[in-house]
């Protein structure tokens, strides 16, 4: 899937936002990595924050995409660790396992974002 516009991402985006329990791990999206070539953050002025936590037996790594699609490094999360971090509202994260395979696609959305990875 190729989203043209900014106004195609935006309903993509409160499409995956009404998946997300505010207080609560959810776990979803994970069907989206085919759509990782595509995704790219667009601007924003909400603050935000995001948090994962590793349900998976080994390490995952956390990405954030940046505005020309390239994936940045965040953190490594051991086995039932969890991590938060300050971000943009509609900014895409990738979360991938030791090997560097997608494993989901997340957005953040403005308020509590927690993510449950492999829950």
């Amino acid at each position: 899937m190729r989203y043209q516009t900014a106004s195609q991402i935006a309903i993509v985006v409160a499409t995956l936002a009404a998946s997300i329990t505010c207080g609560a791990y959810q776990s979803w999206a994970e069907e989206l990595c085919p759509s990782e070539p595509t995704l790219r953050s667009v601007a924003s002025t909400q603050h935000t924050n995001i948090s994962f936590l590793n349900g998976r037996p080994g390490i995952v790594n956390v990405f954030w995409i940046d505005y020309e699609g390239r994936r940045h490094f965040y953190h490594s999360l051991a086995s039932r660790e969890s991590q938060s971090f300050d971000t943009y509202a509609s900014h895409p994260w990738v979360v991938t396992d030791a090997s560097g395979n997608c494993i989901g696609v997340y957005f953040a959305e403005v308020g509590e974002n927690h993510i449950a990875i492999g829950n």
